[in-house]
């Protein structure tokens, strides 16, 4: 028979789990079983430093006494080679079960507490290697017998002894209760209930055996027993998806022997088996295009495969497309070349089972042509004299950003941006000099670097900083006495025009607007003897005016004298002499000095004190036959004086 030995390795372990709990006692009763040749006795049961035991028989009834049935005590088996050989094929599944090949290792963990409690229910020869079995062929069918069983400790000496009725006679196990079955994924999970242990001698119902019946085949598919117990659970992992089973399950004994078969059950597998994921996926690029290619999956059942799209590695995911599962290539088109597209696939069957989707893969369409550029480009001169440029993003959809460049000319430009920028905004914080005229140019680039015609915008800097004063400014009187004003001309270039004030009692009059030249004006409306201050701005082509630099006072004279005073008269009383004399006054008039002497030839002296305005003097220290003089005075300072006249 052959059977997985996986399946047998779970059946082992969970008879592991679950019969210590079910047949451990404190001095437990063999278990014997009988058949028409002989009683086959068990020992059970955890007993500390157990080595073995002796088997007593006597006829049932009064003075009887016991017969010993074993020669020697029955002991486990120490040779590994004989153990093999009493094993048999159960030595393989064995040497499967504990994951290893050396007889000696198999030998020592079979004999550990744990295995050897469960092992000995497994069959005769498992018990015999653990030194856990007799058999008595001397037994009559249907007599009764009393059986006593010592057992030794690791000196020989009695450690319990255990007396026990029996007939020999049939004992076969009973049926069990309704099976449950339950698909999960790829394998069927059976459930059923056993009767409760009856903890005597006759009872030698260990479990059960399961059959299936497939094409109306009905085998046996368990290697050992499926231990009895509470709420048995065994899974059948050689069932195949998409077929008709039919499940039933018999009581056996210790020595193998079944009863009953119960009811059948039925169950349709259905294929839960989601296919492996798919593998070998590849991207080649195209023009706005990428070509996906990938493995043939191995399961046969593989119907359709489904492709995905994302943005990003870990953006969602969308479907795109599926194909038939003859075919291993997808070809996704009309894609934004430049731009990276990441891909996962996914199989799946003819029962829908989808598999777990592919890792992703990443591939970037060609792209050969420009994008559009900008629109709508404008631009604003911010507080801080910087230019904000603005423009709308053109209808190029793989567009990733923008360069800017600057020039004075409009075919000769400097890049702004050694990179390019994502905003459709740009600030260029440059010093700028006012009133000059700059180009602007913005181009797009899209994903696959293919940059756009350029945008262009012409940008006049707003001229509102002053031009540099005149460096220099003079006066100087002319020979007529007008009032001639020099300056070195303002450094600043974009000078329109240069104004010319002069002051008056603290007022500005603007005399004259030059334009770039000449550097100098001569002032012939000035009064002889006024003092004057005179000042230059200069004016620059956006009428933004300089500071104003000053040149020093000066008072015009002229060096024409003004008309002497004549026609002398006095009037002499005996203490004064009053003068009286007439003059021709000119626009530079000033006044008059009178002058004194007491003889013709003697020196003159000024005898007022403020200069006279007018055409009268009145001498209160005046004398006959004195001698005057009266001198008329300008503005510049020219004095001429009178005749010498004697008071008489």
């Amino acid at each position: 028979m052959k059977i997985k030995r996986n399946n047998i390795i779970i059946n082992i372990c969970i008879i592991c789990v679950l019969a210590t709990n079910l047949f451990a006692q404190k001095i437990a009763k063999p278990m014997l079983s009988s058949t028409k040749k002989g009683v086959h006795i068990f020992i059970r049961g955890k007993h500390i430093n157990f080595s073995g035991f002796q088997v007593y028989r006597k006829d049932r009834g009064y003075g009887k006494k016991y017969k010993l049935l074993t020669k020697n005590p029955i002991k486990e088996i120490n040779d590994v080679y004989k153990a093999q050989e009493e094993l048999g094929a159960y030595y393989d599944y064995l040497r499967d079960f504990l994951k290893t090949n050396d007889p000696n290792e198999i030998l020592h963990r079979m004999k550990s507490p744990d295995v050897s409690t469960i092992l000995r229910y497994c069959g005769v020869p498992f018990a015999k290697v653990l030194g856990r079995y007799y058999y008595d062929d001397t037994a009559i069918w249907q007599k009764s017998y009393v059986y006593k069983i010592v057992l030794l400790n690791i000196q020989g000496k009695e450690l319990h002894k255990i007396e026990v009725k029996y007939k020999v006679e049939d004992n076969l196990p009973v049926a069990t209760s309704e099976l449950t079955l339950d698909q999960q994924k790829d394998k069927v999970k059976l459930s059923w209930n056993a009767p409760k242990y009856k903890e005597n001698v006759k009872d030698d119902f260990i479990g059960f055996n399961v059959y299936r019946k497939t094409n109306s085949q009905n085998k046996r598919i368990n290697f050992l027993p499926v231990l009895r117990r509470d709420n048995i659970q065994w899974t059948d992992d050689t069932a195949k998806e998409e077929n008709n089973y039919e499940y039933s399950i018999k009581p056996v004994d210790i020595l193998g022997r079944e009863g009953k078969t119960s009811a059948t059950f039925s169950i349709y597998v259905k294929d839960l088996i989601a296919p492996l994921v798919p593998e070998g996926l590849t991207a080649k690029k195209d023009y706005q295009s990428i070509n996906l290619k990938w493995n043939q999956g191995e399961a046969k059942d593989i119907t359709t495969y489904k492709i995905f799209r994302g943005e990003s590695l870990n953006s969602k995911y969308v479907e795109i497309g599926s194909i038939k599962s003859s075919l291993t290539e997808f070809i996704d088109s009309s894609l934004i070349g430049g731009k990276p597209y990441f891909y996962k696939i996914q199989a799946i069957d003819n029962a829908e089972n989808a598999s777990p989707i592919s890792p992703a893969i990443w591939s970037v369409a060609k792209d050969t042509s420009a994008p559009l550029p900008p629109q709508n480009i404008e631009f604003q001169i911010d507080n801080d004299k910087s230019v904000i440029l603005k423009w709308e993003k053109p209808q190029s959809l793989d567009i990733q950003g923008y360069f800017v460049s600057r020039g004075y000319k409009s075919n000769k430009s400097v890049n702004l941006t050694p990179t390019s920028i994502t905003s459709t905004t740009f600030r260029d914080k440059q010093k700028f000099n006012p009133g000059h005229t700059y180009y602007y140019h913005v181009s797009a680039i899209d994903l696959s670097f293919n940059q756009s015609k350029m945008s262009t915008i012409k940008v006049t800097i707003p001229d509102d900083k002053p031009p540099r004063a005149p460096e220099y400014c003079d006066r100087i009187m002319t020979e007529n006495g007008f009032v001639e004003v020099g300056w070195q001309p303002s450094m600043s270039l974009d000078v329109k025009h240069y104004q010319i004030f002069r002051w008056e009692n603290n007022k500005k009059i603007l005399l004259k607007t030059f334009g770039r030249e000449p550097y100098g004006f001569i002032d012939s409306t000035v009064i002889k003897g006024v003092e004057y201050f005179y000042s230059v701005i200069a004016v620059d082509s956006a009428d933004n005016q300089s500071s104003e630099i000053k040149c020093k006072p000066i008072t015009p004279r002229d060096i024409t004298p003004p008309p002497a005073p004549e026609n002398l008269k006095f009037e002499i009383d005996k203490s004064s002499v009053k003068i009286t004399w007439s003059c021709k006054q000119t626009q530079d008039f000033k006044g008059y000095n009178i002058y004194r002497t007491r003889s013709k030839y003697g020196t003159m002296r000024k005898i007022n004190t403020k200069l006279i305005m007018t055409n009268n003097y009145h001498d209160k220290d005046g004398k006959k036959g004195r001698y005057y003089k009266i001198t008329s005075l300008d503005t510049s300072g020219n004095e001429t004086a009178s005749k010498y006249y004697k008071a008489n």
